[in-house]
């Protein structure tokens, strides 16, 4: 069993982990590595979102993110699944604590969270697809505005609950 050490460097009992330092390194660097992967694809899908409104016509805009969006997607939440896999390794690995069972449920929030997301992006692209064929509908375009709000505000929470789980993760490590 290694000793690990709170902020002060002083060894005590709630950072002991039963794996090897390799190990536990190992998974550290797993653990970041797709963590920068999903919060940074976050910040950037913000950044495209921006620009492909303001230089690309709906037709277009449309295809682009019906592409992008499947390869995001895989990278993205591949990149989440591993994250969240390595995370709870070195949960189980260390004495279970109060903030171990908060990083878990917050985890399960974000997780569902992003399958509706997922749910809400695939029916606004239909939506948005449709509305390239008949532009004049106006209560299908109203329908796209509410949701491209509503879409706003999930992203903006799927991105809360990641620094979220970031910050949890961060303090139980220290």
């Amino acid at each position: 069993m290694i000793l690990g050490s709170n902020v002060h460097g002083v060894a005590d009992a709630v950072h002991v982990s039963v794996f090897p330092a390799a190990l536990q390194t190992i998974l550290l660097i797993i653990l970041l590595v797709a963590t920068a992967v999903w919060i940074g694809g976050w910040f950037s899908l913000i950044v495209i979102a921006r620009s492909t409104t303001a230089t690309l016509e709906p037709t277009a805009r449309v295809a682009f993110f019906r592409h992008f969006g499947r390869v995001y997607g895989t990278v993205s939440t591949t990149a989440l699944f591993i994250a969240l896999a390595a995370g709870l390794v070195l949960l189980i690995g260390m004495p279970w604590t109060a903030l171990s069972t908060w990083l878990v449920i917050v985890s399960l929030v974000l997780l569902a969270a992003l399958g509706a997301g997922v749910l809400q992006a695939r029916r606004l692209t239909r939506q948005r697809h449709r509305l390239v064929s008949s532009p004049e509908d106006a209560a299908l375009a109203a329908r796209i505005a509410t949701g491209s709000r509503r879409a706003i505000v999930l992203r903006a929470s799927l991105g809360v609950i990641s620094i979220l789980i970031l910050v949890l993760g961060v303090l139980r490590m220290t």
